[in-house]
């Protein structure tokens, strides 16, 4: 009975019983909404313990290893040329190797202990 009106037999003085429909409500369709932001650094939790790993190298170095992305950055000594940092959010920090195009978000202690591998000064000596 959408929309109509229905007449029902009448009650016990025979007037006939008339049933309006309720109103239907219809909601419109709503419209995917699109969030512009300025911020240039994305916010970008760092990956859960069972995605980040990291492998101790025999000279000294490490290997940081993102097993849900299947990427990975090799950290030595000093550094090189093609490792890269950036800074993420909550003391996380991205490393970036330019020449093998692989990153790694890497937690926060992952994080400090790699960095410090990379300005970590060689003792010199001299007489």
């Amino acid at each position: 009975m959408p929309g109509g009106v229905a007449v029902i037999d009448g009650d016990v003085n025979n007037s006939p019983i008339i049933v309006q429909p309720a109103p239907v409500v219809a909601s419109r369709p709503r419209r995917p909404m699109t969030v512009v932001t300025t911020d240039t650094n994305p916010r970008v939790a760092p990956p859960t313990a069972s995605c980040f790993r990291k492998n101790y190298l025999p000279d000294g170095g490490m290997v940081l290893i993102d097993e849900c992305t299947k990427q990975q950055v090799t950290v030595v000594p000093g550094g090189n040329t093609c490792l890269q940092t950036q800074d993420a959010q909550a003391g996380s920090v991205w490393f970036a190797d330019t020449c093998g195009k692989q990153q790694v978000l890497a937690p926060p202690a992952a994080s400090m202990e790699a960095l410090s591998l990379i300005y970590k000064r060689t003792a010199v000596s001299g007489n």
